[in-house]
């Protein structure tokens, strides 16, 4: 299996963070693993679909993955998510963190 089979295969899996606003079915696999048995295809434009409905030369990739990477609302969403985590995890340092477990303590072992 190539390395770019491999990242097709974990973009499938990670759909839904693609696409926030549709609902996908988490698959049967685990989630370290990528399926073992899988089948790839090319869409190939019927002579009877309209010229506007097929993709263009210039917009078509070779993989999954760069798909996704051409599409500048995904790109700009992964941005900012990863933005949004950088600031979370940066905010107050190892201070923050301390509180936080604190705070998530059981009741009975809190400490004033």
């Amino acid at each position: 299996m190539t390395q770019e089979i491999k990242d097709d295969l974990q973009a499938l899996k990670m759909r839904d963070v693609a696409d926030r606003k549709r609902f996908f079915k988490s698959s049967d696999y685990k989630k370290n693993e990528l399926p073992t048995a899988f089948q790839l295809g090319t869409v190939i434009a019927g002579a009877t679909d309209f010229q506007s409905e097929r993709i263009a030369r210039r917009d078509r990739k070779q993989s999954l993955l760069q798909e996704l990477m051409g599409d500048s609302s995904v790109r700009k969403y992964a941005k900012k998510k990863h933005l949004e985590v950088q600031e979370a995890t940066q905010r107050g340092g190892k201070r923050d963190v301390r509180a936080k477990k604190r705070a998530n303590r059981p009741g009975w072992t809190k400490r004033k």
